[in-house]
């Protein structure tokens, strides 16, 4: 059995990795504050005032049932395709939202949007171990917690 070295990252490339993290960790925070706000409108167009709870709750729950699954995924298949993956199903969903026909075609995405949340945010701080040292560690998940709140 041999083992495998780790070649140290240089600080350009850890900042360049980093940003894109913290980026990942905007977009859905980003989205759940759009989503809040427009929500009430999108709701009184499809007539559906009635899902209002609802539309959150799929969210929260979506995502709280991925975020394990992912955890178990990432241990067999790697965090950078799942985060990507996540990204990528993130984006496609938000699509989705905005042009969503009806009231189930709306909650659906955003179930999925959740889902993608889970992927996401189960990789933000198991990427930042990856790249950073344990001592630099406190210092940029902090950073990521700030952007994600």
């Amino acid at each position: 059995m041999t083992k495998e070295v780790q070649v140290p990252l240089s600080h350009k490339r850890k900042i360049i990795i980093l940003t894109g993290i913290i980026t990942g960790s905007l977009a859905p925070t980003f989205y759940s504050f759009a989503r809040g706000n427009a929500l009430p409108s999108v709701l009184a167009e499809f007539g559906g005032m009635q899902f209002y709870a609802l539309c959150s709750i799929v969210a929260v729950l979506t995502m709280a049932v991925c975020t394990p699954i992912s955890g178990r995924l990432g241990a067999m298949f790697g965090k950078k395709p799942l985060y990507t993956g996540g990204l990528v199903v993130f984006c496609v969903s938000l699509l989705g939202c905005a042009t969503a026909a009806n009231m189930w075609l709306y909650i659906l995405f955003i179930a999925l949007s959740g889902a993608a949340q889970g992927f996401i945010s189960a990789f933000n701080n198991a990427i930042i171990a990856d790249v950073v040292t344990a001592e630099e560690r406190p210092k940029y998940v902090s950073y990521n917690s700030t952007a994600s709140t």
